[in-house]
C-alpha cells in the first residue's frame, strides 16, 4: 500500500477520517508547503503478554497512603477535637460534614 501525502490544510480538515485510515493500517504523511513534516502511523500493538508481579521489589507504597490528609483549601485546619475549621472573614468557624 502506498503512503499518501496530505497538505496541512487537508489534514486539519479531514483529521478524523485520516485517523480512521491510520487505524486500518495506512501510513499518512502530512506536508507543509510541499515539505513532509509529520507522519501518522498506526501504533504497534505489543504481542507480549503481561505477567503479574513485574514491579515486585521496585515499588514501595507507604502504609498510610490512604490516610486522610490535610485539605488543599488555603483557609482550613483541624480544631482540637478533630473537626475541620474554615476561615470566614476574620474568625474560624466549625464546618459540618467532610471537607470536599
Amino acid at each position: 500500500m502506498a503512503i499518501r501525502v496530505y497538505n496541512l490544510y487537508q489534514a486539519k480538515s479531514h483529521f478524523s477520517r485520516l485517523v480512521s485510515r491510520v487505524a486500518n493500517g495506512e501510513e499518512i504523511v502530512i506536508a507543509k508547503a510541499g515539505v513532509p513534516v509529520a507522519r501518522l502511523v498506526p501504533i504497534a500493538r505489543s504481542t507480549q503478554k503481561r505477567k503479574p508481579g513485574g514491579w515486585k521489589g521496585k515499588l514501595r507504597i507507604a502504609r498510610d497512603f490512604d490516610a486522610p490528609s490535610r485539605p488543599i483549601s488555603s483557609g482550613a485546619s483541624r480544631g482540637r477535637d478533630g473537626t475541620w475549621l474554615t476561615c470566614s472573614s476574620s474568625r474560624m468557624t466549625p464546618r459540618l460534614g467532610p471537607m470536599t
